[in-house]
């Protein structure tokens, strides 16, 4: 599509194409003006000064009236319909009809919760929206942002640090980790103390690509360490390692669960306090009014855990950090 000639057009009143077209649609000066709440003469300047834009002209007497020139007719059919294109721009509300959509919705998620989420989201847009298409991107708490400034994304959820005040934010409630391990490798139980859990080998997940995570953070105050012997970039490993080797992984709660159930693994509660975190789901605020992303913002709310009532630009900023420099645990 050409761009727009902002150097003629920007000296032309629009408002003198809404006098011709009404011009065209009376007949008459009188007509015209009663419909614009204007004077004869002013609608008569009007035409006059269109006139001179046009450089010929656009109506010539005939008999007490005025009638339309070839080159008015002509300019009326492409004035017309970039008059009703603007009315629509300006006054229609977008809408989104589920059923009917086939639009494509980008999202970025980490891969934890492109294991939580997904599944259940892509059931929910099976059965509302069976025409429209997601597409998820990699994402982590560190790159959120950036593909969201990029526009790669339209949307994104993990756990964000400073939001700029044109992102808005909503947040959901912080989630508690659990040890994730296979039964018949590893003698855990469901409630192990700080020595059986310290006894145990870990795999941990850490986009940083160290054998360090939040639990690190936590223990390394107190002087002990855990024996990490495996680091993995991404969590859809873990289930296939842990049915391999003797190894524990402490994960977020419903993660955990989710991957217990559909692996057989078992669930133990961690010996140790590690301060929640939240997880923040962010747009930029001039997509707000977008019917298409209102709906999907809510549809992956519902299988988010239950929101907290914090919502707006930069609502993150509000949320106690727990990892800032770490993925996992």
């Amino acid at each position: 599509m050409p761009r727009i000639n902002a150097s003629e057009l920007r000296n032309v009143d629009l408002n003198l194409l809404l006098v011709f077209a009404t011009m065209m649609e009376e007949g008459t000066v009188t007509g015209t003006a009663a419909r614009l709440y204007l004077t004869q003469p002013a609608i008569s300047a009007s035409l006059s000064r269109l006139r001179e834009v046009v450089g010929e002209d656009l109506f010539v007497r005939a008999g007490r009236g005025l009638a339309p020139t070839p080159r008015a007719h002509a300019l009326f059919a492409e004035v017309r319909a970039g008059l009703h294109a603007m009315e629509r721009g300006l006054f229609e509300r977008t809408s989104f009809e589920p059923t009917a959509s086939s639009r494509v919705f980008r999202v970025g998620l980490p891969d934890d919760l492109e294991l939580l989420l997904v599944p259940a989201l892509a059931a929910a847009l099976a059965k509302e929206a069976p025409r429209v298409r997601l597409v998820v991107r990699p994402i982590d708490f560190r790159t959120a942002l950036g593909e969201l400034e990029k526009e790669s994304v339209e949307l994104v959820v993990s756990v964000l640090d400073e939001v700029p005040e044109h992102v808005a934010v909503r947040t959901f409630a912080g989630r508690g980790f659990v040890c994730l391990f296979d039964p018949r490798l590893v003698r855990l139980g469901q409630r192990p103390t700080l020595e059986e859990y310290l006894a145990a080998r870990h795999v941990v997940v850490s986009y940083n690509g160290d054998l360090a995570g939040i639990v690190e953070d936590v223990l390394g105050r107190s002087g002990v360490r855990r024996d990490v012997a495996l680091s993995l970039p991404r969590f859809a490993s873990i289930p296939a390692v842990l049915a391999s080797a003797p190894l524990v992984a402490t994960v977020p709660r419903a993660l955990a669960e989710r991957l217990a159930h559909a692996n057989g693994l078992g669930v133990a509660q961690l010996p140790l306090a590690l301060p929640d975190y939240a997880l923040q789901m962010a747009w930029h605020r001039a997509t707000d009014a977008d019917p298409g992303l209102a709906w999907l913002r809510e549809r992956i709310a519902a299988v988010l855990p239950a929101a907290s009532a914090s919502e707006g630009p930069g609502a993150a900023r509000k949320q106690r950090r727990t990892h800032p420099r770490r993925s996992s645990k």
